[in-house]
């Protein structure tokens, strides 16, 4: 079980990762207007498109990280 919490653990430490990086692109934005900082060479905002993820696409793959953990677990649990 510990073996399990550490890797879901990890799982959403990644995911999490990805989503402050992504938040922290359209944050430099609001600091080069407001502040002048973070602006780029030219003083022009660029941005790198994400693709945006639906709440049950998202659910859905939690769910199979999930089963897969599950199944490992299993089979892990089976050999000992």
């Amino acid at each position: 079980m510990r073996t399990f919490l550490i890797t879901l653990g990890a799982a959403l430490n990644m995911y999490l990762s990805g989503t402050a990086i992504a938040s922290a692109q359209s944050y430099s934005h609001y600091l080069c207007q407001r502040y002048g900082i973070y602006c780029g060479s030219s003083n022009q905002q660029t941005t790198t498109n994400v693709p945006e993820i639906d709440v049950s696409s998202g659910l859905l793959a939690v769910a199979a990280l999930a089963a897969t953990l599950a199944l490992a677990w299993e089979i892990k649990r089976r050999r000992s």
